[in-house]
């Protein structure tokens, strides 16, 4: 019933049959705390000192030295951002195998420490003779994303190759988004075009990897390629283009995007809605992106939604009006951050309101 209840995300069920398991004075096993572990990962809001008194029955009932056990809380911690904890045990452990050397240079990916993850492969692939898998790969794609060296990058998809796995789609989504992080738009999109399967997240790795390296238009012929194959684009592509006709500043593309999203009835979230405010900013139609702003329930707004208005205030040289919404920001209780006051500074500077 633990494993079912672990095994399909019901985490607080899990972990509350194990309360009423130890409450009726049954001893948990080493098949029990890996279940009871996940769980603690997994849920969202896990009891108060849950590690400490999970962490502390295995030690009790001696299954702490259980190499399942150790690799459950290594992974149970490194869920919890908890690495240095993850990072104790993994060490204490005296058999590891390719899922727990893969759990803790994930972790150190996910933590974006990409150079402790790379190191810990090295050592894996030294001490264990392991060859990593796809789940491995992926984390190691990342993290070399992430350091921006293109020589690894390549040895990673020469591995990915030689070992027959980079038509996984997983894997070959790595390839691409590891590539552009790398900066190098031609590699990622050879990569992008040999993969046999595509699905929603291969394209948005490219569309993304144009637009960040100021790519745009080669990002919008690649959306229309995108609708031709069939694939549908999802929220996440629509970010994607809203950005790109943002950086284009074009009037005309950014109401087409627009005008797609609402015909294909995507949802649009406060991301979305902000992105779509700053593209309209960055295209010369401010009245649109105050009008857009003013459409939010004021319980839906973040920070980012008054900031890109302020910055638009700022960018139309209406540095007033930006002082006002500032100050409407704080009223609403809304705590500014670090770009708010660099917008504000840049609001008033271009309307000559600092001196």
């Amino acid at each position: 019933m633990m494993r079912a209840y672990a095994n399909n995300g019901h985490c607080a069920d899990a972990l509350e049959l194990y309360a009423l398991m130890r409450r009726g004075g049954v001893l948990p096993n080493n098949y029990t705390f890996p279940f009871v572990l996940k769980a603690c990962g997994s849920h969202s809001k896990p009891p108060a000192r849950g590690w400490e008194v999970v962490h502390g029955e295995t030690v009790k009932t001696g299954f702490d030295s259980d190499m399942y056990v150790e690799a459950a809380l290594v992974d149970a911690y490194a869920k919890r951002g908890q690495i240095s904890y993850a990072r104790k045990v993994f060490d204490g452990m005296t058999q590891r195998d390719l899922v727990c050397w893969t759990t803790m240079i994930t972790a150190y990916e996910q933590a974006e420490q990409p150079q402790q993850s790379l190191m810990l492969l090295c050592r894996m692939q030294r001490e264990e003779s392991l060859s990593p898998d796809p789940v491995a790969v992926v984390s190691v794609a990342s993290a070399v994303g992430q350091v921006g060296d293109i020589k690894s990058a390549k040895s990673v998809h020469a591995y990915s190759i030689q070992n027959g796995i980079l038509g996984d789609v997983c894997v070959g989504n790595s390839v691409v988004a590891m590539y552009t992080k790398c900066r190098n738009l031609e590699f990622a999109r050879m990569a992008f075009d040999r993969m046999e399967d595509k699905d929603k997240i291969s394209w948005n790795s490219m569309l993304s990897g144009y637009v960040q390296n100021g790519q745009a238009n080669e990002a919008l012929l690649l959306f229309e390629q995108m609708q031709d194959s069939g694939c549908q684009p999802n929220p996440v592509t629509a970010l994607i283009m809203v950005s790109a006709c943002a950086f284009l500043g074009s009037r005309h593309l950014g109401k087409k995007i627009h005008d797609y999203i609402l015909k294909n009835e995507m949802k649009v979230d406060i991301t979305l809605q902000n992105a779509l405010m700053d593209m309209y900013a960055k295209c010369g139609n401010l009245e649109t992106a105050s009008k857009m702003f003013y459409e939010i329930h004021p319980k839906e707004r973040d920070v980012s939604s008054w900031n890109v208005l302020i910055s638009a205030y700022g960018m139309h040289g209406r540095g007033e009006e930006a002082l006002n919404l500032y100050l409407q920001m704080q009223e609403k209780g809304v705590t500014p951050n670090h770009i708010t006051f660099t917008s504000i500074l840049s609001a008033c500077s271009h309307t000559r309101l600092d001196q």
